[in-house]
C-alpha cells in the first residue's frame, strides 16, 4: 500500500525524535502543511505527516468503506518503518483515537504522543451529541462531505470542523480538499475502546472549549482515561492547527515538547 507522506525538516540537523502527525475525518497531510509544520521544524524538529489509505494522495480510495482503524494504524507503523524514525505521533481527532490504539498496543514504536482535540475512548455522551446538533447548517454540509457531493467554500466554513474560525482562502482549500471517511471507520469511531491508565509512553493532551464536536468535557475525560490533565484552550476551533489562533496550541505543544526533551537528557 503506498501511503502519501508529506515533510518538512527541521530548520538545521538534530537528533530529536521526529514528530509524525496524523489526520482525523476527512482530511489528509495537507492539514498539517500550513502552519503547524513549518512552525515545529523552525522550532528544530523534523516533521512528517501521513495521508491514510484512502485519503488524498495515498492509494485505495476505491475502497474506501472497507478500512477501519486497525487499517489506519497499519498506515501509521508502515510509515514509521519506512521512514526509520521513532516518533511523537501528534494525532488529531480520528488521529488521535489511532494514536490511542497505537500508543496501548506498540508503546515501542514511539517516543510519546500528543492527543489534539482527539476522540475520547468510548465516544460522545448523548448530551454531547446532541450539542453538535445544535448547528444545522455544519451537519447538511457534513453529510454532503460524506457522501461524496462536494462542498461550497461557504459550506466548508460552517462545518464543525472550523466553525467559521479560518480564513476564506483556507475554506477555498477545505472545499477542494475535503472528502469522504470510511464508512467502517466512522462506525469503529463510535466505538473506541481502549484501555484505561496510564501508558508507557509520555503524553499530552489538549483540546478547546469552543470545540463544538470534541468539547471540554470530552477533552478532561480522554485526559482522565489515561491518568494524566489536559489543556483546555478558551479559544480555538475543532482544527486547532488551522483555527485563527493556531500559534496558541502549537506553543502549547512546544513548551510540552522541550520538557520532554529537557527530562531526557
Amino acid at each position: 500500500m503506498n501511503i502519501e507522506v508529506v515533510t518538512h525538516p527541521a530548520k538545521e540537523p538534530t537528533n530529536r525524535p521526529a514528530l509524525l502527525f496524523v489526520h482525523g475525518v476527512c482530511h489528509g497531510a495537507w492539514c498539517w502543511e500550513e502552519f503547524y509544520m513549518p512552525f515545529f521544524a523552525e522550532q528544530g524538529w523534523d516533521c512528517y505527516a501521513l495521508s491514510l489509505r484512502g485519503h488524498c494522495g495515498s492509494d485505495g480510495r476505491e475502497n474506501l468503506d472497507s478500512f477501519g482503524l486497525d487499517d489506519y494504524v497499519a498506515d501509521v507503523l508502515q510509515v514509521i518503518e519506512q521512514e526509520g524514525i521513532h516518533p511523537i505521533v501528534v494525532g488529531h481527532s480520528m488521529g488521535g483515537g489511532i494514536t490511542q490504539l497505537l500508543m496501548t498496543r506498540h508503546p515501542e514504536k514511539i517516543a510519546a504522543a500528543v492527543l489534539l482535540a482527539s476522540m475520547p475512548s468510548g465516544g460522545l455522551t448523548l448530551i454531547e451529541m446532541l450539542g453538535v446538533l445544535k448547528y444545522p447548517l455544519g451537519i447538511i454540509a457534513l453529510i454532503k462531505l460524506l457522501m461524496g457531493r462536494g462542498i461550497t467554500p461557504k459550506e466548508a466554513m460552517r462545518l464543525s470542523f472550523v466553525s467559521n474560525r479560518v480564513t476564506q482562502n483556507q475554506a477555498i482549500k477545505y472545499a477542494a480538499l475535503l472528502q469522504p471517511e470510511s464508512r467502517r471507520a466512522l462506525h469503529e469511531i463510535a466505538n473506541l475502546s481502549v484501555p484505561a491508565g496510564k501508558v508507557d509512553v509520555p503524553l499530552f493532551v489538549i483540546g478547546s472549549s469552543q470545540d463544538i464536536i470534541f468539547r471540554q468535557p470530552a477533552v478532561l475525560r480522554t485526559a482522565a482515561h489515561f491518568g494524566t490533565e489536559a489543556v483546555v484552550l478558551d479559544k480555538g476551533c475543532h482544527n486547532l492547527m488551522d483555527d485563527f489562533d493556531w500559534r496558541e496550541s502549537a506553543g502549547h505543544i512546544q513548551r510540552w515538547l522541550s520538557e520532554q526533551i529537557q527530562a531526557a537528557e
